[in-house]
């Protein structure tokens, strides 16, 4: 087998790895993601409420083949931050990267 198939079978071993990798840290990382989102003041029902929303009731191994499945199928989650679905943010931000990134580009090619 030539070098490129070998490395583009072990695309998706990598990109599993990563991602689980990535699952394993947000697990075992310190504090309660819950908590953190409801802010102080929480009642305990409402914490509760938002664990079965994101399914953080569910045992690891469920949680984490729904995380799979979810990537698999283009479901990346919905950001906190920017109260939008994950992909969109990352298709809208990459657009105005690359229409900078190429500004940029063509502006320095022609200072040279």
């Amino acid at each position: 087998m030539s070098y490129l198939i070998k490395r583009l079978i072990q695309i998706p071993l990598v990109v599993i790895l990563v991602v689980t990798f990535g699952f394993i840290l947000l697990k075992i990382s310190p504090g309660d993601p819950v908590s953190m989102f409801a802010g102080e003041g929480s009642t305990p029902e409402y914490l509760e409420m938002i664990r079965k929303a994101y399914g953080l009731d569910q045992p690891v191994s469920k949680q984490y083949t729904l995380y799979m499945l979810g990537i698999l199928k283009g479901n990346w989650g919905h950001s906190l931050s920017y109260d939008r679905p994950v992909t969109r943010w990352i298709f809208v931000s990459s657009s105005h990267w690359e229409l900078l990134s190429s500004r940029t580009g063509v502006g320095g090619l022609g200072a040279a």
